[in-house]
């Protein structure tokens, strides 16, 4: 099978019978495409190959990639939470600036003397728990 697939055809054998010249002339170009040929096969296996171990090389990196995103997603959801805190501490820092009750309403005593910053809330030393 290989031998009459790499022997020229008859028919063209006999168009160049003419001189044997002629036909070592046909067999170096026959011996000449086969080689072109057979590089190119082998050229594209090789690019074959080639494709297919970088096919497989992105294969194995996609699981690292989706734990990369797992990443960027807990550090996502940590800015998130970061930055709520701030600005609850910012909104409670500004209800406390503003509501001044609360200062007056911690350490008050009935008993002891005026607070003058807080001038609504009244002294009583004669409450019953002043002694």
């Amino acid at each position: 099978n290989d031998s009459a697939r790499l022997s020229p055809p008859a028919v063209l054998r006999r168009r160049f019978a003419i001189t044997s010249n002629l036909m070592t002339d046909y067999d170096d170009i026959e011996q000449v495409c086969n080689q072109s040929w057979e590089y190119l096969i082998d050229t594209i296996r090789n690019i074959e190959t080639s494709v297919n171990a970088i096919r497989a090389e992105m294969m194995n990196l996609l699981p690292q990639d989706n734990l990369q995103t797992r990443w960027q997603r807990v550090i996502r959801r940590l800015e998130i939470i970061s930055l709520s805190f701030y600005v609850l501490l910012i909104a409670v820092t500004v209800f406390l600036f503003f509501y001044h009750d609360w200062y007056c309403a911690i350490g008050h005593s009935p008993c002891g003397q005026a607070n003058l910053k807080c001038p609504w809330m009244k002294t009583t030393p004669t409450h019953q728990t002043c002694f």
